[in-house]
């Protein structure tokens, strides 16, 4: 159980299909839960990539800034920090895949209350991760003004 509602086996999971299409309101419902989960992965997966660029950028770059002093050295690991950090968040919330329909709680009200329950936290970690990324990427920017400040 999670949440009240209980993995579903692939026999279940079909007659949950059957009773989600049968009726129109219920698959409407779904398909707009469904959808808000969507825009959240799809928006990490961009969040995603920014960081991508963050730490190839570091890679080619980033030990030439440390170089250049103490201040450039924290400003670099601390971005390196926060944005990898903002990764995991986005990789251990928003990004980690839990099928609609392979839950069911006793209700379907009841299911998409839970549903609810979830892209809701969700979408809490993808705000968190957002937060760690700008952080990070001030650091960044910090560390790369301090850089060229002092060549």
């Amino acid at each position: 159980m999670v949440n009240g509602m209980r993995k579903l086996n692939a026999d279940e999971e079909i007659e949950f299909y059957k009773e989600i299409i049968a009726d129109p309101q219920k698959e409407k419902m779904l398909n707009n839960v469904r959808d808000s989960f969507h825009v959240l992965y799809s928006r990490s997966q961009l969040l995603l990539s920014l960081i991508t660029i963050c730490l190839t950028i570091t890679g080619f770059s980033g030990p030439k800034i440390a170089e250049a002093n103490m201040t450039s050295r924290i400003l670099i690991i601390n971005g390196l920090f926060f944005v990898l950090l903002s990764a995991v968040i986005l990789l251990s919330g928003p990004l980690f895949i839990k099928w609609v329909h392979c839950f069911k709680a006793e209700t379907f009200e009841e299911t998409i209350k839970a549903l609810i329950h979830r892209r809701d936290i969700r979408t809490r970690k993808y705000e968190i991760a957002v937060y760690m990324l700008v952080i990070g990427l001030t650091a960044y920017v910090g560390s790369v003004i301090t850089y060229m400040l002092n060549i």
